[in-house]
């Protein structure tokens, strides 16, 4: 089976599609682009994906309503996935496009967002160059790694409709719980 990239228009601009369905047995299955990972994966209803998540995501899932969703530091969801019927998948995410696009869906129409960040030393208020991040990291004691930084970066912007499934933290109690909407 070909796992590759699906490819279709926004606006004036080509993009690869963050998903790829397939059919096993007359239902409808995703594989699709996780936040932390390169390729697609396989989205599963269990913590396959526990080891690789960015320090301090968490994740949660509910076989009985078949969801799926991945939260970032703040508690905002960054990959929603509902298997709402055998034939109906429903995902809702930020899935990086390019160094400085972001594709977002959260209950409405898919946009292609582009952005610009900078990385900005808090004390003395400067501007890190790519050149001295490294540097910068170390020196501030940081734990994270390069690329826990600017996943973190990518995935911190809220949108509306943009709430968890679940509650959280997801540990053993809350496992499959549903947040409770206002």
């Amino acid at each position: 089976m070909n796992h590759g990239p699906m490819w279709g228009e926004m606006g004036d601009k080509n993009i690869s599609y963050p998903f790829f369905p397939y059919v096993v047995s007359n239902r409808l299955y995703l594989y699709a682009q996780i936040p932390f990972m390169s390729g697609m994966q396989r989205i599963v209803m269990n913590d396959t994906f526990d080891s690789a998540l960015p320090l301090p995501w968490d994740r949660n899932y509910g076989t009985n309503g078949f969801a799926y969703e991945i939260v970032n530091e703040n508690k905002n969801p960054v990959l929603q996935v509902g298997y709402f019927k055998p034939n109906e998948i429903h995902i809702n995410g930020i899935f990086i496009e390019n160094t400085n696009s972001v594709l977002k869906a959260f209950g409405d129409m898919p946009q292609l967002i582009g952005m610009e960040f900078k990385i900005v030393d808090l004390e003395t208020n400067q501007i890190i160059t790519n050149l001295n991040i490294v540097r910068q990291i170390t020196l501030s004691g940081q734990t994270n790694s390069i690329g826990e930084i600017i996943t973190n970066a990518f995935y911190d912007m809220t949108f509306q409709n943009q709430s968890p499934i679940f509650k959280y933290p997801s540990g053993s109690r809350n496992i499959g719980v549903y947040a409770v909407k206002n």
